[in-house]
This record gives C-alpha cells, structure tokens and sequence, in this order.
C-alpha cells in the first residue's frame, strides 16, 4: 500500500505544497504523480515539481520520496461528467 501525506490540502493559485509518499511492504518503491490523471501534471491543472525547484522542474516518477504540487496561475474551469 502507498501512504501519502498530507492527505488532503488546499491552495491558492500559484502556491506549493509538499507531499510525501510512503510505499509498504514492497521492494518496489517507485511512484507515479498524476495531477487529473495526466503524468507529473501541466500549467493548466498544477505540476509536480521537485522538492525545492524554481522554477518548477517537472517530476513523473519518483521512489517514495516528497516532491511539491505547485497550484496552477489560474482557477481551472470545472470537468464535465
């Protein structure tokens, strides 16, 4: 199983937040970020950077470690069903 802390958060635009992954009983500790099901996310719906990048340095994958979420410049628009 994958632990991921903080669980939940909530941002302004333009700000980060750090998240850490712990992957259980597996020696496989490789994890991929997906921000709305796209890899390492985009501008439009925030990235995932890492940990500590400015500019944002765009990560897809990472082995259990912490990377940032870095909320997009603008509000995204709401998903139809």
């Amino acid at each position: 199983n994958v632990a991921l802390t903080p669980m939940t958060a909530s941002l302004a635009i333009n700000h980060r937040q750090s998240f850490t992954a712990q992957v259980n009983n597996t020696a496989n500790q490789g994890v991929s970020w997906l921000v709305n099901n796209i890899a390492g996310g985009n501008t439009s719906a925030g990235e995932i950077c890492v940990t500590g990048s400015n500019p944002c340095q765009q990560i897809l994958t990472s082995s259990g470690a912490s990377v940032d979420y870095l909320a997009p410049a603008g509000v995204p628009s709401a998903s139809s069903p």
